[in-house]
């Protein structure tokens, strides 16, 4: 699994990659853990980016109360750059995005894994010159 650091680091390189064009950044949170997200994530996420971010950079979470997946992958789908970790949703719902994006290296981030161990996004990354791979 992605832990924190990851998503720290993802969101920095995004910002990075980014605010030379853009004023504000606006990051949607998705997940089948909404708990994890809004109980861990998202007050790391938002301490950090609390230090040199324009005011307006901030961090959504879709409720999955009222929420779906086909609602959740029309969003993400509709949004001009992705961070994600792994699996086909957060793949397809990059792929349909476009723009940049980055990926969680499964098999940089497990050494013990065996050779050749790759999640569906990591498939992509190294074909695609705006994805790239980050532990």
């Amino acid at each position: 699994m992605a832990e924190v650091g990851y998503y720290r680091r993802a969101a920095k390189r995004m910002r990075e990659l980014l605010e030379p064009e853009f004023a504000a950044l606006a990051f949607i949170v998705a997940s089948d853990d909404s708990e994890w997200c809004q109980n861990t994530l998202l007050p790391v996420l938002n301490r950090d980016f609390q230090e040199g971010s324009p005011p307006s950079s901030v961090f959504l979470t879709s409720d999955n109360s009222s929420s779906s997946p086909v609602h959740d992958l029309a969003v993400l789908s509709a949004a001009d750059h992705s961070v994600l970790s792994y699996g086909t949703f957060g793949t397809w719902a990059a792929l349909m995005a476009g723009g940049r994006a980055i990926v969680f290296d499964l098999a940089a981030a497990n050494p013990h894994l065996p050779p050749g161990t790759r999640n569906s996004a990591m498939s992509f990354a190294p074909h695609l010159p705006s994805w790239e791979l980050l532990t």
